[in-house]
């Protein structure tokens, strides 16, 4: 054990800067209030967002997919996260000097700051696993799936090499919380800082992959430019990621390591709550159109599909089976006859994918044939993998296939 210096009769980790008076007592402490507050209302926004997904998932699709176990997962080790932190600030454990505190409660203190890296790497990997699993979903070109496995891997893999870097930083293990024990440790400082650094790279990874997809698809420039903000948006911790990075560099010349990461604290609240939020936006538009669809612009359920154009609207009552309610009347000569069945909109679901071919300003039908049906031939000729042509496909469209999907 090393030496460390006494304050009235206590010993303590480190001694205090010439001319600061201890105050054993009654410590200066900063970040306490902001983190009660903020981790306070993002566990309930988090919550309310990890509902949502969690309602469209399973109540609405009634499937229990790969992302929404990770997600569940991710949830979890989010609020176990926060609640060791805040035990920490709540003991006076962090968000205090280190001269101001015993050597007793700083040892006890380094617990948490081996903790919590651990947990937070469990919970970082499954959030974001869980929106790369959402990725695999939107395309089944090769070329997109390689990228999101690339992606996936890669998350995976730093995720877990910080798990272990943490845990077996120090030999022996107890050294990491006995301060003055013989032993060898890392460089923990530096590994928090590749932790933040390398979230930072997942993040414009997880941003980017969606990007080159969504501008190449043919969509009005209003719904591409709302899927962009949407996937940006999504991609928020990318800067609290780089905020916490900044906050972290201090720590590299400073063992008064409860203070200075107070900070850095602060923004772990942030982060762990807006990796739940923005896994989760992937259904917000499937819940919004299922509980209250004027506010995104959805007509919500209906019986009727309607057309519009210079010459005015009209309606047309197409029906889907199970909706159908046969009326008998009769004809002329007295012959009892019935509506039929309508239009069985159900069978789409079920049809062949459907080549659109779009003209271009005044260009005559019979060309536009003949130029889609030269591409298509281009096509196959190379290989489905190498075309970027987007076409709707009904079948992967339904809500029975692959529902995920609505959000484009």
């Amino acid at each position: 054990m090393g030496n460390f210096p006494v304050v009235d009769g206590v010993t303590v980790f480190m001694v205090a800067p010439k001319g600061y008076k201890v105050d054993l007592n009654h410590p200066e402490r900063r970040h306490v209030l902001e983190s009660y507050i903020i981790c306070g209302f993002g566990l309930v926004l988090a919550f309310l967002f990890f509902i949502q997904f969690l309602y469209v998932k399973l109540r609405l699709l009634r499937r229990l997919a790969g992302e929404v176990v990770c997600l569940g997962v991710g949830w979890m080790f989010s609020v176990t996260v926060q609640v060791a932190l805040i035990r920490s600030f709540s003991k006076g454990l962090m968000g205090v000097h280190a001269w101001e505190i015993s050597l007793e409660k700083f040892n006890y203190g380094s617990k948490f700051m081996v903790l919590v890296p651990i947990l937070y790497a469990v919970e970082t990997g499954f959030t974001k696993v869980s929106l790369i699993l959402f990725y695999l979903k939107l395309s089944p070109q090769k070329r997109w799936k390689w990228s999101a496995y690339s992606a996936l891997f890669f998350v995976v893999g730093y995720n877990t090499a910080i798990f272990f870097a943490v845990i077996f930083g120090c030999r022996p293990i107890q050294k990491h919380w006995t301060a003055g024990m013989e032993g060898t440790c890392i460089n923990r400082p530096a590994l928090y800082i590749a932790t933040a650094g390398l979230g930072i790279l997942s993040d414009l990874v997880l941003l980017v992959l969606p990007m080159a997809m969504i501008l190449r698809l043919q969509m009005p420039s209003r719904q591409k430019a709302g899927l962009v903000l949407l996937f940006t948006i999504g991609s928020a911790t990318l800067l609290t990621s780089i905020i916490r990075l900044v906050l972290l560099i201090p720590i590299l010349h400073s063992r008064d390591s409860t203070w200075v990461m107070s900070s850095a604290v602060v923004w772990v609240f942030v982060e762990a709550n807006l990796l739940i939020i923005c896994a989760s936006l992937t259904t917000l538009r499937r819940f919004f159109i299922h509980v209250a669809p004027r506010l995104i612009g959805e007509r919500g359920s209906s019986t009727g599909y309607h057309l519009s154009g210079s010459a005015g609207g009209y309606k047309h009552p197409f029906k889907v089976t199970g909706n159908i309610v046969h009326r008998r009347r009769a004809d002329k000569f007295g012959i009892p006859v019935g509506d039929g069945a309508g239009f069985t909109l159900d069978l789409i679901g079920h049809a062949p994918p459907t080549p659109i071919a779009v003209g271009k300003g005044k260009e005559k039908p019979e060309k536009v044939i003949a130029r889609h049906l030269r591409k298509q031939e281009s096509i196959n000729k190379i290989g489905d993998s190498g075309s970027d042509v987007q076409i709707w496909d009904p079948q992967l469209a339904s809500d029975e296939v692959d529902a995920e999907r609505a959000i484009l």
